[in-house]
């Protein structure tokens, strides 16, 4: 009986965790969200600002954290639901971590066609006060963040709301 009480503790504590997982105040809603380039699994070069005009999902993720996988699904769902190359949204993933082979091999293997970009030395996170993954930061097409969600989400309607704040 004792066992069974530990392990619904444990469980308890890894569901709450990443809700409590701390964040610096760097960035928060209303303000202009840092611009930054990184590079894509292909070696090319993203910047930030090259996605002016379009509203943007950002998710900092990493292949040994459970929740962020969990969430991939809903991502990528984000993507399929409102992406678009010209106007829509742009969802953009940024591994803080893993190799470029052990993230294309993740991608294949889960059939997720996103755009992810590596972030080397977690320098944009810490840019950003990202401390614990995964988070997501929504940012209109002016360039303002409009949300910043600590934690994984649930399941695609909780993404979905979130994104009204972004998506007209």
């Amino acid at each position: 009986m004792k066992i069974k009480i530990v392990f619904a503790f444990i469980c308890l504590l890894m569901m709450v965790l990443p809700a409590t997982s701390c964040q610096k105040n760097s960035i928060s809603a209303g303000n202009p969200a840092p611009d930054f380039e990184l590079p894509r699994l292909d070696g090319e070069s993203i910047a930030l600002s090259s996605l002016q005009g379009r509203p943007v999902l950002l998710n900092f993720w990493a292949l040994s954290c459970p929740y962020c996988l969990a969430e991939m699904p809903y991502i990528q769902q984000a993507h399929n639901t409102y992406s678009n190359e010209e106007q829509g949204l742009a969802v953009v993933t940024i591994n803080i971590r893993d190799s470029s082979s052990a993230i294309t091999s993740y991608l294949e293997y889960g059939n997720y066609n996103l755009k992810v970009l590596r972030d080397n030395g977690a320098h944009v996170a810490t840019e950003y006060g990202v401390d614990g993954i995964p988070v997501t930061v929504l940012i209109d097409k002016n360039g303002i963040i409009r949300d910043v969600v600590i934690g994984a989400f649930p399941n695609w309607p909780t993404l979905e709301n979130r994104l009204a704040a972004i998506i007209e």
